[in-house]
């Protein structure tokens, strides 16, 4: 079993009691929203596994540090340098080069995965899931201008395309 597989196998028993839990909430309570929520953090520690994707343009700043993106993880991201840029107030703001970027916003895959009750189809979801791709600062800001931050209307694909960005697949 590769990576991937094993965090499916793992990972999906657990997103299932989620779920349940989450389906069967009272409709607006602060239940449903922390549930969510869980749902969420759950998801966000599931993607943190080496990358399949890599922008091209992320791959030639990592090579000026001397770093593989596909084998670097989300705790990773500040391999490749930090930039500073100063706040409207004149505060000095770090922020990362590099973007851990979900090519399908995780909204979007926990809105999937809650339409089913049982591991095969949560397994089949999380094994159908885009990924997640290193991009620049730059390319995440392009994503941002055009209104692709947290909605990917036509696939990932497309949105990437329309803003320059050329993805590698992990070799």
């Amino acid at each position: 079993m590769n990576e991937k597989q094993i965090f499916n196998k793992a990972y999906a028993p657990a997103l299932l009691c989620y779920i349940k839990a989450y389906n069967n909430a009272p409709l607006g309570s602060h239940l449903k929203s922390t549930l969510k929520k869980a749902m969420r953090n759950s998801l966000e520690q599931w993607s943190h596994r080496t990358p399949e994707l890599v922008s091209q343009e992320a791959e030639k700043l990592s090579k000026k540090h001397h770093v593989d993106l596909f084998k670097t993880r989300y705790s990773g991201r500040g391999k490749c340098l930090k930039k500073y840029y100063l706040n409207k107030k004149g505060k000095k703001i770090e922020c990362l080069n590099l973007v851990w970027e979900h090519t399908t916003p995780l909204k979007k895959l926990i809105e999937s995965l809650c339409k089913y009750d049982n591991i095969k189809a949560i397994k089949d979801t999380l094994n159908s899931y885009s990924g997640v791709c290193w991009i620049t600062r730059k390319e995440d800001n392009k994503l941002t201008r055009k209104g692709y931050k947290n909605n990917r209307l036509g696939g990932w694909r497309k949105c990437y395309k329309k803003c320059g960005i050329i993805i590698k697949r992990k070799p």
